[in-house]
């Protein structure tokens, strides 16, 4: 029985599929939503059976943004309280050491992006429009979009994007670096599948740690970025993961990697 009701779960063979399920509002992000996403986020991340995520919307989006309802009736300290939580939850998400997929279906609008610029990797739909149109309600994208953006595709087309208020199509968003691959909606979750069970095929310490490594040397200068990688190195080199896989090249088998 699911537990929440406005995100699907569904676990499988050590992939986790999130789906946002408010299709009847196009998946906007209210109180309850961004609540469950917290609790659904935390609860992939400590399920030692999952190694990689796909998160996608039901109906016709991905997530449209905020509920704009919800803003409207909430005082100002309210909505900044509801906005750190979002933050909290997503830069949660990007941070944990697991791969997350955003496969987006659909519209991918405010904090629909900024989710998606959350997770490790962005598939969309050939019809997906996305955007971070916040300015044009006189605010400005509060869950990351500001700083994930500009890493993403350069800070001149995020600024166009966040200042424009417009919207990109997929096509677009591709040219960009937005999205790694635009696909037909009917090979949308395939292709998601595909890349998930690439990851699953490798070392999950590995897969781990290689992610770390990229996360923080984003974040700090090369040298020190540099030394982190060799602090990763070595915690791999000292342990069972990497000899499992010498082994099964030289024997020329499948690796048999245990799962942590």
């Amino acid at each position: 029985m699911d537990i929440y009701k406005t995100v699907k779960m569904e676990t499988k063979e050590a992939l986790c599929v999130m789906t946002l399920n408010r299709p009847g509002k196009y998946n906007a992000l209210n109180d309850l939503m961004a609540n469950e996403l917290e609790d659904a986020f935390r609860e992939f991340a400590n399920d030692p059976s999952t190694r990689v995520a796909i998160i996608t919307g039901s109906g016709k989006a991905f997530m449209s943004g905020a509920d704009i309802e919800e803003i409207r009736e909430r005082n100002p300290e309210e909505n900044l309280a509801y906005n750190q939580k979002i933050m909290n939850a997503f830069s949660f998400l990007e941070r944990q050491p697991k791969p997350v997929i955003a496969a987006i279906n659909g519209f991918a609008f405010g904090g629909g992006l900024e989710l998606a610029l959350a997770c490790t990797f962005r598939i969309a739909v050939s019809e997906t429009k996305m955007g971070l149109p916040e300015v044009r309600l006189g605010i400005l994208p509060g869950a990351g979009g500001t700083q994930r953006l500009p890493r993403l595709i350069g800070k001149e087309q995020a600024l166009r994007m966040i200042l424009t208020g417009g919207a990109i199509d997929a096509s677009e968003a591709l040219r960009l670096g937005l999205v790694m691959e635009v696909v037909p909606p009917k090979e949308l979750m395939g292709k998601a599948h595909e890349l998930a069970q690439a990851i699953l095929d490798n070392g999950p310490l590995a897969v781990a740690m290689a992610k770390d490594a990229v996360e923080m040397g984003m974040q700090i200068p090369l040298e020190q970025a540099l030394v982190y990688t060799h602090r990763n190195l070595t915690t791999l080199m000292l342990g069972e993961e990497m000899q499992e896989g010498l082994n099964a090249f030289i024997e020329k088998r499948k690796p048999f990697f245990t799962k942590k």
